[in-house]
């Protein structure tokens, strides 16, 4: 089995707290991933026009 979703970018802002792009293997979408202390949000990057933002192909 296929690992879906790369972690892209990590960001590490402070004790408990982290920021994460993570991106869908398959989709190619980006999501924004916050974690803290009090819980984990999750929510994919998108454009003016509310569309997904794709990975930039390598």
């Amino acid at each position: 089995m296929t690992n879906r979703f790369e972690l892209t970018s990590d960001k590490l802002q402070g004790f408990g707290k982290a920021a994460h792009i993570i991106t869908d293997s398959e989709t190619g979408v980006q999501y924004l991933m916050v974690a803290f202390s009090g819980g984990i949000g999750l929510t994919p990057l998108i454009d003016l026009a509310g569309k997904p933002i794709p990975a930039e192909k390598e």
